[in-house]
């Protein structure tokens, strides 16, 4: 598989750059077939799931690397690309089209991508963040199982909750990031669009 390398040179050092992130959309594709088969894999939601999430994050990085190395180079772009890497993942995916534009384009909270990606953030950091939920009862637990009666727990694992529909609308708003905004900008084509609007 052939990958992009950008060079950079700075204070008489050289610099190379393997941009991987088509690595995570064609690893994401070829799960995304077993998804669409005939076949119902559920394991494989959760899978999907994990990369996709993954996938969105490492593309908004790499935005964000992109931005600032061709912004202060290979020397000083850490100082200023780390800070935004490392904030929170929805607040990432709201905030980067507005500083790497210079606050010329935003994403439209109100479009199918974007409430899809929060929604896919929000369940990522529910099955990868799982903490433990107490449930409250009125039931007298000992003396009910003792006469036998039937006790049904409400289930909150969201890894058995995913549907295959949630990952085809997943994998459609992924993909409408990357050939609506993210392309786009590294290709220095960025265009108005469902998704991408002009401030």
């Amino acid at each position: 598989m052939k990958r992009k390398v950008s060079m950079f040179r700075q204070n008489g050092k050289n610099y190379i750059h393997l941009d991987d992130t088509e690595i995570y959309y064609k690893n994401l594709e070829s799960l995304y077939s077993y998804i669409e088969s005939e076949y119902d894999i559920n394991y494989m939601n959760f899978a999907y799931v994990t990369l996709c999430s993954s996938t969105l994050e490492a593309s908004l990085n790499y935005i964000i690397f992109h931005y600032y190395i061709n912004e202060f180079g290979p020397i000083d772009y850490k100082n200023f690309a780390d800070s935004l890497i490392n904030i929170g993942f929805k607040n990432k995916l709201h905030s980067t089209p507005n500083i790497v534009t210079e606050s010329k384009y935003y994403f439209n909270s109100d479009c199918f991508t974007i409430k899809t990606l929060e929604k896919l953030i929000s369940l990522r950091n529910k099955i990868l963040h799982k903490k433990p939920l107490l449930q409250s009862t009125e039931l007298d637990l000992e003396k009910d199982l003792k006469l036998g009666k039937r006790i049904e727990l409400r289930n909150n694992n969201h890894i058995e909750l995913i549907t295959k529909n949630e990952c085809q609308n997943f994998h459609k708003a992924i993909m409408n990031f990357r050939n609506e905004f993210m392309n786009p900008f590294i290709e220095k084509e960025l265009i108005i669009t469902d998704l991408v609007k002009e401030k």
